[in-house]
């Protein structure tokens, strides 16, 4: 897919900041202050370029910064409005832009954040050296929740 050229810079942009999120987290085991602090600047970063084009809909800045562009919200705990406000924006985008997974995920976030039971299973803790999913509403169905988002089972997932 080619990216309208009044796009480009800022897919650009988006894609170095999200490489710069994964190579920090993979630099390091724990959060700490370096991964908050470029997160931070990332996050404020994002706002500036939703205030000038909107989400960065995979129509218009490729699916590589429209990835990270959602991957950078993922690594905003730390400004739960904004969260909730990019959550609602991928829900009215979802039939054009197919942001079911990313729905998914974000929503779990910002519950867990709000420290409240997720609805799709994408969230994890480690305790005791063991990855398990933080509290799920209506576990029996969560499978069915997930399927519904284009989600393998959450067993597949854990694994």
């Amino acid at each position: 897919m080619d990216i309208d050229p009044q796009y480009i810079k800022y897919s650009k942009k988006i894609i170095l900041m999200g490489k710069k999120d994964q190579e920090i987290l993979r630099k390091y085991n724990i959060i700490n202050n370096e991964i908050i602090e470029l997160q931070k600047k990332n996050t404020e970063e994002l706002k500036k370029i939703i205030k000038q084009i909107g989400w960065p809909k995979t129509s218009i800045v490729g699916k590589e910064a429209s990835l990270y562009a959602w991957l950078i919200i993922q690594h905003s705990d730390f400004d739960l409005s904004f969260q909730e406000e990019v959550l609602n924006i991928l829900k009215l985008i979802s039939e054009t832009e197919n942001t079911n997974m990313q729905i998914a995920y974000l929503e779990d976030r910002v519950l867990i954040n709000k420290h409240l039971p997720q609805i799709y299973g994408t969230q994890f803790k480690i305790k005791n050296g063991i990855k398990i999913p933080h509290k799920i509403t209506d576990i029996k169905n969560v499978n069915k929740r997930r399927s519904e988002m284009g989600l393998n089972k959450l067993e597949d997932y854990i694994k």
